[in-house]
């Protein structure tokens, strides 16, 4: 259970989130999909372009860690996640949140 506390990591805000965001997405126009708040900021942001090449979405989920209705984490990833005709088709891990340097690390 401690895997999911989060009580000395450093927080990132809305806008931090949205330039690592930004640069996974390379710069490609994006939609916000949802967003998420609770009492420490942030903890859900999803966003979602359109491939250029498929026409299909690719979506990026930011998600802090810890325990939300949405699920749980144990730790602050960035998430990209591909769909084929409105369904999940896959997805990985892209950037890390160092919780000792407080550095995103891009996978």
């Amino acid at each position: 259970m401690e895997q999911f506390e989060d009580h000395s990591e450093r927080i990132p805000s809305k806008e931090e989130v949205l330039d690592v965001l930004d640069v996974l997405a390379k710069g490609e126009k994006f939609d916000h999909v949802r967003e998420r708040f609770d009492d420490k900021g942030l903890y859900l942001l999803e966003i979602k372009i359109d491939d250029p090449k498929t026409g299909e979405s690719i979506h990026f989920e930011y998600r802090r860690k810890g325990k939300y209705p949405e699920g749980a984490t144990a730790s602050t990833v960035v998430n990209i996640e591909f769909y084929s005709d409105g369904q999940y088709v896959n997805g990985h891990n892209v950037a890390d949140l160092d919780p000792k340097t407080g550095m995103w690390l891009y996978i």
